[in-house]
C-alpha cells in the first residue's frame, strides 16, 4: 500500500508542475496557480474533519469474517 502512496504522489506531483508551467505560459504569472493550490489544500483540510465518520458504525474486518 505504502508503494501505491508514494507512487500516487509522484504522478500528481509531476502532473500540477505541468499544470502550473501551462498556466504559467497562458497567464505569465504563476498567482493563479498558487490560487488554485491553496483553494485545494483548503478543501482537503475540510475533507479531513469527515474522516472516521459515517452514519452507521463500521465493523472490524476480523468481526465481520
Amino acid at each position: 500500500m505504502f508503494g501505491w502512496v508514494v507512487a500516487a504522489h509522484q504522478i500528481a506531483a509531476g502532473v500540477i508542475a505541468f499544470v502550473a508551467g501551462f498556466i504559467r505560459s497562458v497567464d505569465g504569472s504563476y498567482n493563479f496557480a498558487f490560487e488554485l493550490s491553496g483553494t485545494a489544500c483548503i478543501a482537503t483540510a475540510l475533507g479531513v474533519f469527515l474522516i472516521g465518520r459515517s452514519l452507521k458504525p463500521v465493523r472490524p474486518l476480523a468481526e465481520a469474517v
